[in-house]
């Protein structure tokens, strides 16, 4: 007969083999991108999180950190990446939270050390601002010292690049996109790479922007819509429109082939049906939300558009017309508003960077179902299946019912 001393190793053992297993079979049911709020979008039509944690609930396991930063978590299969100032990507268990690897990306890393000084940052943005990439075999690591560098899941390099050095003031904090087959980068122009190699396919000239790029596709062609407002072709890097409207922090969201650009005097623009000549967008309407800064990016979800401003005023805004439905001050507390709107488990979460996040039922009135609180983050909260994942200044955090 086994003691009760001799079957708890056991128990553990079986828990985390449940664990993994429960997070391998979200990750095959989801099919989720593992980049910048999943697909860009923000939305997890799949997950079921916990609506409630704390530092002592719903925690199964937080690992800390060496050092702080913004960037969001990546899911790929098994492993979580994630970011550390200056210059430090970091593979970790999604079954238990234990570092496998983590490796720098500093000038002395690059086949031909850079003698000279990384470019200046602001305090709150750093140099680890961008959310890692992954396509499920590599993953790929952008830093505000113009370095990108890619490495296979076990935490080999596969190559490591000096594009070229922001000059973004604050620092850079757009993260890379993987579309088209191409690993894109937009520092102070739009770099796509070959992934396998790092080597340069294209380069085109678009504004820098704090905002990442998002995907679309026109007609079976993919393309990168940028923050700064120029909507590109992923396969030869040609221009093929500009807005007219540049966003000055967030990035746009793109739905049914309409682009949303979403700040005060934000904008809607309707994506050509097809390729093919001088290409043009359609101006569908504009609109103006509570003029304030919008760190955060919206989320689209049942025709109805959700930004936050960084002092917590939610709007709710028709995407047929661009009407603002209605405008709360969320109870967040003091704080900025960094992370982005996410959707999980058909509730919105909107957070602060003093580590309140409200749990909100989505509609014209954002009914408050759940408030919680973590330690200071700027990241955007990153979900598969039952589970939550934030990535604190101290620690990476991963919450379950």
């Amino acid at each position: 007969m086994l003691l009760i001393n001799e079957l708890r190793p056991i128990r553990r053992r079986l828990a985390y083999l449940l664990v993994l297993l429960t997070l391998d079979a979200a990750h095959r049911a989801q099919a989720i991108a593992a980049g910048w709020r999943a697909d860009g979008t923000g939305r997890y039509p799949e997950a079921n999180p916990p609506l409630r944690w704390s530092a002592n609930e719903n925690v199964l396991w937080k690992t800390p950190m060496p050092n702080w930063s913004n960037a969001s978590p990546v899911l790929a299969g098994d492993r979580v990446f994630v970011c550390s100032e200056p210059t430090t990507l970091l593979c970790v268990a999604a079954a238990d939270g234990k570092v496998l690897w983590e490796k720098t990306n500093t000038y002395r890393d690059l086949p031909v050390e850079e003698k000279s000084a990384p470019p200046g940052v602001h305090g709150t943005n750093g140099y680890s601002s961008a959310t890692p990439v992954s396509d499920g075999q590599r993953v790929y690591a952008v830093f505000a010292t113009g370095v990108v560098a890619c490495y296979d899941l076990e935490g080999n390099r596969r190559w490591i690049r000096l594009l070229e050095k922001p000059s973004i003031g604050h620092g850079h904090s757009a993260s890379p996109l993987l579309a088209g087959g191409k690993l894109l980068v937009h520092f102070n122009s739009l770099w796509a790479l070959d992934p396998e190699t790092g080597e340069t396919q294209w380069r085109c000239a678009s504004q820098a922007a704090f905002g990442t790029p998002v995907p679309a596709q026109v007609d079976g062609h993919p393309l990168a819509i940028t923050a700064s407002g120029d909507v590109i072709s992923v396969e030869d890097g040609k221009v093929l429109a500009r807005s007219g409207i540049a966003l000055t922090y967030n990035a746009p969201i793109v739905q049914d082939g309409i682009a949303y650009f979403i700040q005060f005097r934000g904008k809607a623009v309707r994506l050509p049906a097809a390729l093919g000549g001088a290409a043009t967008l359609e101006s569908l309407w504009q609109t103006r939300p509570r003029d304030d800064r919008y760190y955060a990016s919206p989320l689209y979800h049942d025709g109805l558009i959700y930004a936050i401003t960084q002092h917590n005023f939610l709007s709710v805004i028709d995407s047929a017309t661009g009407e603002v439905l209605c405008e709360n001050r969320m109870e967040l507390g003091d704080g900025t508003v960094y992370p982005s709107v996410t959707l999980a488990g058909g509730h919105l979460y909107v957070s602060s960077d003093n580590g309140s996040t409200l749990v909100l039922e989505p509609g014209r009135e954002c009914k408050e179902i759940a408030r919680n609180r973590l330690e200071v983050f700027r990241s955007t909260p990153v979900f598969r299946g039952k589970h939550l994942f934030i990535r604190g200044y101290q620690h990476l955090y991963c919450i379950q019912p």
